[in-house]
């Protein structure tokens, strides 16, 4: 029971000090007009701005004893405008400190919702509900830090799920605008666009899922030793523009990718590779088909 009291009082201890920090900042502003008022007309200005237990240490004494002056209260405002700067900077940091605490927390509530949401049946209410909530999460944390990496792609995985292109569309182009050096989020959030472009039927979109998946390709190529996670994302790059090339009936290009493609997924050794073998071998027969297709029609 003990315990439990520490833990609601810790709980309750924001609310008392937002409602102590309240009335300290009404008691100030009401003061204020009276200290302004003081220092308008004619005052002594001798050690004003030095602070009263150096300019008069006896002024400080009797405030021990609940005795102050206008003066004093007024000296103390003027003579401690770098130790408030300071305070300032301190409670910034301590901010920051906390915004990234909360931000952790949205996350792991993030993981925990998609976790409850693999439990249940794919497309039931709750497994809806779950996911949903999960990408909520996520939101709530880009509303603290909207450029956060971790939250961008936790937010993509979810809208995904729920197949929410437009959602989708918009956090992989926030992830590549704020990826820097992590070149392989940036490879990847390219390939999905990629992806989502190429899901379309419009020859204008799949150029422009060409033109995501050649940066990709250029970000990822001289990085891509055997094994790798660089390799893999390599990989799946190239599978994929080959499959848009086909599409764009530009066979020879497809055939040079997704032979790559098939060496690289051959080289990774893992569950992963042995599924991208088989994925390029039945890309490589689609192309094959519509080329000799193709050919015959010509």
């Amino acid at each position: 029971m003990i315990l439990k009291g520490f833990y609601y009082a810790e709980i309750n201890l924001p609310r008392r000090l937002e409602e102590l920090a309240v009335k300290a900042r009404e008691a100030h502003l009401h003061e204020r007009s009276a200290l302004l008022a003081h220092v308008r007309v004619q005052f002594d200005t001798r050690d004003f701005l030095s602070p009263t237990i150096l300019a008069n240490p006896f002024a400080q004494l009797l405030r021990l004893f609940g005795f102050e002056t206008l003066r004093t209260r007024a000296r103390d405002y003027a003579s401690s405008v770098e130790q408030r700067k300071g305070e300032i900077e301190a409670l910034a940091a301590r901010k920051d400190d906390i915004e990234n605490r909360l931000v952790t927390g949205y996350l792991l509530r993030g993981v925990y919702h998609a976790a409850r949401a693999a439990e249940v049946p794919s497309g039931s209410l709750e497994w809806r509900a779950h996911s949903q909530r999960a990408l909520a999460e996520y939101e709530a944390a880009l509303e603290l830090r909207p450029a956060d990496l971790d939250a961008l792609e936790g937010a993509v995985r979810q809208c995904q799920l729920l197949h929410d292109e437009t959602k989708e569309l918009n956090y992989l182009e926030r992830i590549v605008a704020n990826a820097g050096n992590n070149l392989l989020m940036h490879a990847r959030a390219l390939r999905l666009i990629a992806r989502i472009w190429n899901r379309r039927n419009h020859p204008q979109d799949w150029n422009e899922a060409r033109a995501q998946l050649v940066t990709a390709w250029r970000l990822l190529d001289h990085r891509a030793v055997d094994g790798s996670p660089e390799a893999a994302e390599l990989a799946e790059t190239l599978l994929l523009y080959g499959e848009v090339q086909t599409k764009r009936e530009k066979f020879s290009a497809a055939r040079t990718a997704l032979n790559r493609a098939h060496s690289l997924f051959l080289r990774l050794g893992s569950e992963a590779g042995a599924a991208g073998v088989t994925s390029a071998v039945t890309a490589l027969q689609r192309l094959d088909d519509i080329a000799g297709s193709s050919e015959a029609l010509g």
